[in-house]
């Protein structure tokens, strides 16, 4: 039987009243919150082109093997 993976909340949006924003909350795994969140540190006054190229490429690669951890979380709550 293999580990239960850990899974955190990330934040994209905090909801903010006085601007009209509502929260936008994603469930992540641990290691990928982790990436995200420092990923967001690190890139707070510019990114690069390449970065942005890249994760495009990440995405495409990636995109038919993930996981909806939304769904995984509401079928784990029944």
């Amino acid at each position: 039987m293999s580990k239960k993976r850990i899974i955190n909340r990330h934040h994209i949006v905090y909801g903010k009243d006085q601007h009209g924003e509502e929260e936008w909350v994603v469930p992540l795994f641990k290691g990928e919150h982790l990436v995200l969140s420092r990923l967001c540190w690190y890139t707070r006054k510019s990114v690069s082109l390449g970065l942005i190229r890249s994760l495009e490429y990440f995405i495409l690669r990636n995109k038919d093997r993930a996981i909806d951890l939304d769904s995984l979380a509401d079928s784990e709550k029944e």
